[in-house]
């Protein structure tokens, strides 16, 4: 167990899962060739049953203020100024500029000049004059570089509470109990992890604390930009000295978190805190995760978070990600309504093959097309990509839904530890500013959304391992489905009371998936 001033120990006390006894080799133990056969059948199956996605280029619903569902129409008129945000084609916007609404929108395009970046982009337009909503459509639907359009909006960090521990050892970590983490860790940590092997999850979030103790060695690095030439696009991706990462509400690669809450920080720590460090606490994915740190939120103080708002920056920061190889997103933001740029984005990432967990807010609703709660409600349509419940991890059992958690039978698809009642401030304990307060409890689906991500992180990462190939984003997501636990007190809350649970989800590839019999695993 954690305790200051002494090493970890292995930890124990969560017996074997005993395997089914046939398997896909006769119960002889398959080689890595044999594996990454068979893993790579099942991502061309699944890939072959799954269409990319494609997205409208316009949705009332954007417009529609979510207090007032009923009452507005195409017909309501948008303010000069109002913000709306432009999904364009960069090669088309910058090859024919006059098929923008306005010209200068090109000056907020990316500077790259490899097509595979940032193939397209989000701008913000503030409208010229008042302008009904239909007249919008009009406009934007007659550009060919215009892909999507919605209106700009905040976004909301998904946690309620943040307090300093009386302590940082592991037996305060009931989420981590919830899941089973003991089995994981005897079986996939407790050994040297090979950097093939080691999987980059973005958090777009509110930055993070580069040099906290519990985060050395797990923050992402751009090679390229940390040996290149400060001030300069050493690797042409159009971001300058993006060495961890990218500050979009800076427009820099100072990924420090200055939003006066450590968001970002707890997020990232319950994803990949180290273990067997001598401090702190320990993050689900640990050795076998990297943080590419994307801040869409900047300083709170500064009206408009410097003039833009977070949903236009997220989903550039989705595109960032796709583009520069991280495998998972975890998305702890969001707000009530929808947004059809945000799904394009979305869209954009999961086409790429990248993995993508959205918390499903603290509403204390049901997530409906009539309620939705972007970008969470996406989750089902998009194969690669899920929305997450929060559920009690009291006494490191997995409990009932936490009281705030949005919820849906449809499109919440998994549920993971977002409050522990007995915990202070009923809090998971997780990374704060490390020159402040090390290590903070909070609650919220922003706590549960990580934790599904480092797990789907540890799914890439397993399956690498084993069968040389990466699963694809959407196998991911039925291991995920298929490897959770079914539990009759989240059938109410959650699509077939699915949670997630370690030893149920490595147990699930070790047989189905990789075809082991007993004696190999």
């Amino acid at each position: 167990m954690l305790t200051a001033g002494c090493s970890e120990q292995p930890l124990t006390g969560i017996n074997s899962i005993k395997a089914n006894s046939g398997s896909a080799f006769g119960g002889v133990c398959p080689t890595k060739q044999n594996l990454a056969a068979r893993v790579t059948k099942l991502n061309q199956e699944t890939i072959t049953t799954n269409s990319f996605h494609t997205v409208k280029k316009f949705d009332v619903n954007d417009f529609i203020d979510s207090s007032k569902i009923d009452t507005l129409s195409t017909n309501i008129v948008l303010e000069k100024n109002t913000q709306i945000i432009l999904t364009l084609n960069r090669q088309c916007a910058l090859k024919d500029p006059a098929q923008l609404p306005q010209r200068d929108l090109i000056t907020q395009l990316n500077s790259s000049t490899n097509p595979e970046i940032m193939s397209e982009q989000s701008v913000v337009w503030h409208l010229p004059n008042e302008m009904s909503v239909s007249e919008l459509e009009k406009i934007t639907s007659a550009s060919k570089c215009v892909l999507s359009t919605s209106l700009n909006k905040s976004l909301d960090l998904l946690s309620t509470t943040t307090t300093t521990p009386n302590d940082t050892y592991y037996n305060s970590l009931s989420h981590l109990k919830a899941l089973g983490y003991e089995y994981l860790y005897n079986k996939i940590f407790n050994k040297i992890i090979n950097t093939e092997d080691v999987i980059t999850v973005a958090v777009i979030d509110t930055g993070n604390d580069l040099v906290h103790a519990d985060m050395v060695g797990r923050n992402w690095e751009n090679l390229s930009e940390k040996n290149g030439k400060p001030g300069v696009d050493d690797d042409n991706n159009g971001f300058v000295d993006d060495i961890n990462g990218y500050n979009f509400a800076t427009s820099s690669g100072n990924v420090v978190d200055e939003y006066g809450m450590p968001h970002g920080e707890h997020v990232a720590g319950l994803i990949a805190a180290n273990v067997n460090n001598n401090v702190g606490v320990v993050g689900l994915g640990s050795a076998r995760v990297k943080i590419m740190h994307l801040n869409v939120f900047g300083r709170p103080i500064l009206p408009g978070y410097g003039g833009t708002d977070p949903l236009l920056l997220m989903e550039n920061a989705i595109r960032y990600a796709a583009d520069n190889g991280a495998k998972v997103i975890n998305l702890s933001v969001g707000r009530l309504g929808s947004s059809t740029t945000a799904l394009n984005a979305l869209t954009y990432a999961v086409n790429k093959g990248v993995f993508i967990a959205a918390s499903a807010g603290n509403n204390s609703i049901e997530i409906t097309s009539s309620q939705p709660f972007f970008p969470a409600i996406y989750g089902a349509e998009l194969n690669g990509m899920m929305a997450v419940g929060a559920a009690d991890s009291v006494n490191g059992v997995f409990g009932e839904k936490c009281g705030f958690s949005n919820y849906s039978t449809h499109y919440v698809e998994i549920t993971a530890p977002g409050c522990d009642s007995n915990a202070s401030s009923t809090g998971l304990l997780s990374l704060g500013i490390f020159s402040e307060q090390p290590y903070v409890y909070m609650a919220g689906t922003s706590m549960s959304g990580p934790l599904v991500a480092a797990a789907a992180a540890t799914v890439i990462s397993y399956v690498k391992e084993k069968s040389g190939v990466e699963p694809s984003n959407i196998l991911n997501e039925k291991i995920l489905k298929m490897g959770g636990k079914k539990m009759s007190n989240q059938e109410s809350f959650v699509k077939n009371g699915n949670a997630l649970d370690m030893p149920s989800l490595l147990s699930y590839i070790d047989t189905e998936i990789l075809g082991l019999p007993a004696s190999c695993q």
